[in-house]
């Protein structure tokens, strides 16, 4: 199984892969991501030909269990600065290969800091993580790593529920931080007031950037740049 749109192993090579092994059977998943998540359509299909490889009669219901699909989360949103127009200089080969080599680095990051990748952007990702702190301590890391590849990143951060469907991902949590990384600066993390307030003490440090009004999410919004400490 191969992920038809996969940002880290090409699909033709899955196909290849599947032709050089007797008996086999090859089957495109419709994602983005080499690891699937659980909160993406793609993740039943997977599972649900597991079951069939196994002879086994039943499958899991993800639905099964509602209570365990909303929980309070750290919510992450990265994009890279200007893709357009390093694509526009650097060309398709030379942007697929920086694109390569900065999902290889976020997907690093999320997994040291132990953060969820929820899915791909295009040029940015969408993760979740337990701890706000970790969150933002993985979110400097990724600035940093970023830098050295030539290219930077904008970072949003909000703390709120989450909702896990079929579909993927919602909420109003999650449109908060989509609409916080729109206005962050190049190398900068924008976090809403939630996340300066509930970090208090843990020896970060926040410059106000004004009150907002975020596109189709209620009320106004306090936004905080997190200064760097290193």
């Amino acid at each position: 199984m191969h992920a038809r749109d996969d940002a880290s192993v090409p699909f033709e090579e899955g196909r290849r892969l599947a032709g050089l092994i007797p008996g086999a059977r090859f089957i495109q998943l419709d994602s983005r991501n080499h690891i699937l998540s659980v909160s993406e359509p793609a993740w039943q299909r997977f599972v649900n030909e597991v079951y069939g490889f196994l002879g086994l009669d039943s499958e899991p219901e993800l639905s099964s269990h509602p209570e365990s699909r909303r929980t309070l989360a750290a919510i992450l949103f990265t994009d890279i600065v200007a893709s357009t127009e390093l694509i526009a200089q650097r060309g398709d080969q030379e942007w697929m290969r920086i694109l390569h080599e900065h999902n290889t680095l976020i997907r690093r990051e999320l997994a040291r800091f132990k953060g969820v990748e929820v899915e791909t952007t295009g040029d940015g990702f969408l993760a979740t993580f337990e701890n706000l702190t970790v969150a933002i301590q993985c979110a400097k890391s990724i600035i940093r790593g970023v830098n050295e590849l030539g290219i930077s990143v904008r970072c949003g951060l909000h703390s709120g529920e989450v909702e896990f469907t079929e579909e993927g991902i919602g909420g109003i949590g999650v449109h908060t931080a989509a609409r916080v990384v729109a206005m962050a600066d190049s190398d900068e993390i924008l976090v809403t007031s939630t996340v300066r307030d509930l970090v208090a003490g843990s020896g970060f440090q926040f410059e106000d950037r004004g009150i907002y009004k975020l596109k189709g999410v209620p009320g106004e919004w306090a936004l905080f740049r997190v200064l760097p400490t290193d």
